[in-house]
C-alpha cells in the first residue's frame, strides 16, 4: 500500500480548515494489486484451501476478496487467510463445500481501511520540540476508483490551545491578545504544526499500519 500525501502550507491559520489530502493505491472496493487466478479449491481440516496459478504473496492474517468461484459460489466474498500452505496455496476461514468447475478469481483485500493521523505542535518556528497533541482516524472517500482521504486537522490543533506572549508562531485563540495594549489582533493566531500519517487496517495476526515517514511539513 502507499499514500501520496499533499500538505497545506507549513504555517496555517489555526481555525480555518487545515486540510491534508492523501491518494491511495487501494481501490474503492478495498482491493489492491492484480487479480489472482484460483485454479482449484481443496480442503484441509474441513476448510477451503485456495490454490493459485502463481505465487500469491499473501501472509497469514491477510484478507482476500474472492470475486469468482464457479461451482463453489459459497466461498465468494471476503475471507481471512488462516494458514500459508506454500507459495501457491493458502487456507482460509470458510468451510469447504465443493470444488471449482473452472478457474476463479481473488484479490488481496484491505479490511477496515483508514488513515491514521498523529498531530504535533511546536513552541517556536523551528520544528525541534514537537508536542504530540492528538490522533484522528479517517475513513476513505472514493475518487477515480481509488480510496482518497481528506483530513481536516484544525479541530485537533484547536483542542491544544495556548497563548505565549513574545514567541513566534504561537497558537492562540481566534484573535491573539497583544501583550502591551490588550488589543486582539490576528498576526500571531498561527501554529507551527506537523503530522505523521499511517495506513490503518485489520490484520488479526499482528499486522501493523505502514507509516509514511516523519513529521511533515518540516
Amino acid at each position: 500500500m502507499a499514500l501520496t500525501i499533499t500538505y497545506p502550507d507549513a504555517i496555517t491559520p489555526a481555525f480555518n480548515p487545515v486540510l491534508i489530502t492523501a491518494t491511495s493505491t487501494v481501490r474503492d472496493d478495498y482491493t489492491i494489486g492484480s487479480a489472482k487466478t484460483i485454479t482449484s479449491i481443496t480442503q484441509s481440516g474441513g476448510f477451503c484451501v485456495l490454490n493459485f496459478s502463481a505465487g500469491h504473496s499473501l501472509l497469514k492474517g491477510d484478507f482476500v476478496l474472492i470475486t469468482s468461484a464457479p461451482g463453489s459460489e459459497e466461498v465468494q466474498g471476503v475471507a481471512l487467510v488462516t494458514e500459508i500452505i506454500d507459495t501457491d496455496s493458502v487456507k482460509i476461514n470458510i468451510p469447504f463445500v465443493a470444488s471449482l468447475t473452472s478457474n476463479g478469481t481473488a484479490y488481496k483485500y484491505i479490511a477496515n481501511y483508514s488513515c491514521v493521523v498523529d498531530l504535533y505542535v511546536y513552541y517556536n518556528s523551528a520544528p525541534t520540540t514537537g508536542i504530540y497533541i492528538g490522533q484522528k482516524i479517517q475513513k476513505p472517500k472514493f475518487v477515480g476508483g481509488f480510496c482518497y482521504f481528506e483530513i481536516d486537522v484544525a479541530s485537533i490543533i484547536k483542542s491544544y490551545n495556548f497563548k505565549q506572549s513574545g514567541s513566534s508562531e504561537v497558537l492562540s485563540w481566534d484573535l491573539y491578545e497583544y501583550a502591551t495594549t490588550g488589543l486582539q489582533i490576528n498576526t500571531k493566531s498561527f501554529v507551527k504544526w506537523g503530522v505523521e500519517l499511517a495506513e490503518g487496517f485489520d490484520n488479526p495476526s499482528g499486522g501493523v499500519p505502514e507509516w509514511q515517514g516523519g513529521v511533515s511539513p518540516a
